[in-house]
């Protein structure tokens, strides 16, 4: 292209921008001093330590003759400009190379393509041919009208102003026959008429196939049988699978360079496979039409995939993460350990030989490891086994060392430990069970026993007033115990069932404690009882219910009153420990108490074991049932005759 065909603007000098535009590409003479004396500090260091004074000397010099660099760099403008000349000689040497490279190609598309283009700003014209009517059908293979705007390339950092051309671009039909584009171009018209045979061909099949099949019964069948035993997944992933091989053989076999007579036997047999494959992809594709028109079966389809039974296989085999880790290493141990010993024995070499053995070797040690976790197994599986059929006797021995089986044998052992308290607690119910229905038949049946005998008694005639009065004074007091018996028996029912209401306060429990003292004083009193009760100088408040909790304090000081020894002392202490409040109440009991202490929380369980006592035995059960409605805790000591409630909320 000549001087006039294209505009230039050949930046003549090198701007003050473009030199400061590079110094701070670099930042500043003092970091790149800084960054040099840091590259070479190093190097120095290490040569000293080598004390290799030449390459000590050498590398000082270096870094100085670097710095001095730098330093003109950063102050001498013809220095920096300088620089940029080389690097732009540089890129234009680089540019003239590259259009040295592509010169061939230019020379190839010179004999093929004919043009004629004339630029609409200017008139000016390029072509390559003398007339520019000889771009037709006739001179032609095929031509094109053509317009648009041009940005011819160029040097680096010249200004060139693009083109806007319009005309015609063409072909030649008298293109050389050893050109690369010509020679695509009969390649492609020989692949167009493949394609359109496989067209046909392919129709052609797909249409009997169709025929074929829809007036088969076996179609149906298949369809029944690939349903139940052929997964949703593996059936699109057969469909794709037959789809890229259909398409594959319609692809690689191509006449590129031959004509179909030269290999009729070879297109046959494509043919045939082809058609095969079309069949199978018809028939598959109906099928997942089937199954994803069923869309209340599709859950149950996916349940039933081979991607979903995969996934849970593999997440079964690691819910143990090191059993999963530990087999996958174990197994992948032994395919590499077989792949090298095969490979050892077929290179055939002394040292290769060796190395088989050895991997032999550590294979067989593997093997014995394996058979040995699985003789652990077999024996977890033969005692739980064993369980299971009843003989808790047997406990699954544990082996040293922590590993996933004997934790899970140290599992199964305490399962079992877990089943025979359970046991033994189930045991320990029946027998409460038992004691509580005979104890509520006892209470209940003996107050109404009397209401029964003395409403007999007034019906007699002739009862003086004395007597009479006598009668009903009974009659009221047994009446009222029971109506005390059955409130009691409600409360602890409705505080098992979880239906009791809490209603909180900010409550000082000093002063609860005094008012359920203070209710019991002529009982304290007549019992000869001495109270020793200690509580802070302060206020010692909590947030509970305090009609309850003073239920509990009135339960505990009616219970000391009816068991604790006459003319003993009771001990009475309410504090503050660790942020909780802690009341205990301790005496001496009249009765012996049973071992089982646990007991005296059950319903219906007195100290008094021959229950000649007063009450329902039923205070100790409402008092801690309303203490563990207050997220509390309430404990019982006893130490021989010592009897000990502490309370902590």
């Amino acid at each position: 292209m000549s001087k006039n065909e294209a505009k230039y603007q050949l930046p003549n000098m090198i701007t003050e921008e473009d030199i400061q535009q590079l110094r701070s590409e670099k930042g500043s003479l003092e970091t790149q001093t800084r960054l040099i004396n840091q590259q070479y500090q190093y190097q120095i260091d290490e040569a000293k330590k080598a004390k290799d004074e030449n390459k000590v000397k050498k590398l000082n010099m270096e870094r100085t003759n670097k710095i001095l660099d730098m330093t003109r760099f950063f102050k001498e403008d013809e220095y920096v400009k300088s620089f940029i000349m080389k690097e732009r000689t540089k890129e234009m040497e680089q540019y003239y190379e590259n259009l040295k490279l592509g010169l061939p190609y230019l020379l190839d598309y010179k004999e093929v393509f004919a043009y004629h283009l004339k630029d609409v700003n200017t008139g000016m014209e390029y072509s390559n041919i003398r007339n520019k009517n000889d771009i037709n059908s006739e001179h032609m293979l095929h031509m094109v009208e053509w317009s648009g705007t041009l940005q011819p390339s160029g040097p680096p950092h010249f200004e060139i102003t693009p083109i806007k051309l319009k005309g015609y671009i063409g072909v030649k039909k008298s293109a050389p026959e050893t050109s690369n584009l010509i020679y695509n171009y009969h390649q492609f018209n020989q692949e167009k008429q493949i394609f359109y045979f496989y067209v046909i061909t392919g129709f052609i099949s797909l249409v009997g196939s169709l025929l074929f099949l829809y007036k088969r019964r076996f179609f149906e069948a298949s369809l029944v049988i690939w349903k139940r035993y052929l997964p949703i997944d593996l059936n699109a992933l057969i469909i794709v699978g037959m789809g890229l091989t259909a398409f594959y053989y319609m692809d690689t076999y191509n006449f590129l360079s031959i004509y179909f007579e030269k290999n009729l036997k070879g297109l046959l047999g494509t043919f045939m496979i082809t058609t095969f494959m079309i069949g199978m992809i018809v028939m598959m594709v109906k099928l997942l039409y089937r199954r994803l028109r069923e869309s209340e079966a599709i859950q149950e389809e996916w349940r039933k995939s081979f991607l979903n039974k995969s996934y849970n296989v593999i997440n079964d085999a690691f819910l143990i993460r090191s059993i999963g880790t530990q087999i996958m290493i174990l197994l992948g141990s032994l395919i590499v350990i077989i792949s090298v010993t095969v490979l050892s024995f077929i290179q055939r070499p002394t040292p290769f030989i060796l190395l088989g053995i050895c991997f032999i070797l550590v294979g067989l040690g593997a093997v014995y490891l394996l058979l040995k976790r699985i003789g652990y197994l077999n024996q977890i599986m033969v005692s739980t086994k064993e369980m299971t059929a009843g003989n808790l006797e047997v406990t699954i021995p544990v082996d040293e060392g922590y590993s996933p089986l004997s934790s899970f044998a140290a599992d199964i052992n305490t399962l079992k430990s877990g089943v025979i308290t359970s046991r033994n607690e189930q045991l320990k119910s029946e027998r409460l069970k038992t004691e509580l229905i005979t104890n509520v038949s006892h209470d209940l049946r003996t107050p109404l026993t009397s209401l029964i005998a003395y409403t007999e008694l007034l019906k007699k005639p002739n009862l003086d007033e004395g007597e009479r009065n006598s009668y009903i004074d009974v009659i009221d007091r047994k009446s009222k115990k029971l109506k005390v018996l059955i409130e009691d028996l409600f409360e602890v029912s409705k505080m098992v069932s979880g239906n009791m209401e809490l209603n909180k306060a900010q409550v000082d429990l000093s002063q609860l404690l005094e008012q359920a003292l203070a209710e019991h004083e002529e009982q304290i009193m007549d019992t000869h009882l001495i109270f020793r009760v200690s509580k802070p100088d302060v206020p010692l408040t909590t947030y509970v219910d305090g009609q309850k909790l003073w239920r509990v304090f009135d339960n505990l000081i009616e219970n000391i009153l009816k068991y604790a020894l006459e003319g003993t002392r009771v001990f009475i202490a309410l504090k503050e420990e660790n942020g909780r409040a802690m009341i205990s109440f301790k005496n001496v009991t009249k009765y012996e108490l049973s071992e089982n202490i646990e007991e005296l929380f059950e319903r219906f369980k007195r100290g008094d074991t021959s229950r000649h006592t007063d009450g329902s035995g039923l205070g100790l059960a409402i008092a801690k049932s309303i203490v563990d409605l207050h997220e509390g805790m309430m404990e019982i000591e006893v130490d021989g005759d010592l009897f000990k409630v502490t309370i902590k909320l």
